[in-house]
């Protein structure tokens, strides 16, 4: 049994073990955690094996589970390719992706001072917030 403390009179389980030893209450008892919908959960919720925050390079799923994002997205939100925030050497271009700065070199003329933008494209590239796209 994974019951911390229980009511004798009740016959019950009042909590469970800790949240870090991967333990849920519900109204049958203590459960265990599925490992795979654990693992990546940042604040998991209390009377189930859902999560309501994921940590850094995960995303929250409407089934509240934390699925990986994708290459080079620091963190994305409601699917693996809509990207928050890159990772080092990559930057946010307009439709929410991550690309390396390598890429924008292709078709940018000026990079921005951060590094993460163009001020200025290419010849045969239209200007699209901080991204260059060809024409």
């Amino acid at each position: 049994m994974n019951c911390q403390e229980f009511n004798e009179t009740t016959k019950q389980c009042q909590s469970c073990f800790t949240e870090e030893d991967h333990f849920y209450k519900d109204q049958t008892g203590c459960q265990l955690r599925i490992a795979s919908n654990y693992e990546n959960c940042k604040q998991p919720k209390t009377s189930s094996n859902e999560c309501l925050e994921c940590y850094d390079g995960y995303y929250l799923t409407e089934t509240l589970e934390c699925l990986i994002c994708s290459t080079n997205c620091l963190t994305c939100d409601g699917t693996s390719e809509y990207c928050l925030t890159c990772s080092e050497g990559n930057y946010l271009n307009s439709e929410h992706k991550c690309e390396t700065t390598g890429e924008l070199k292709e078709s940018c003329k000026l990079l921005l001072a951060s590094g993460d933008g163009c001020a200025i494209c290419k010849e045969g590239h239209l200007k699209n917030e901080t991204s260059c796209m060809k024409c």
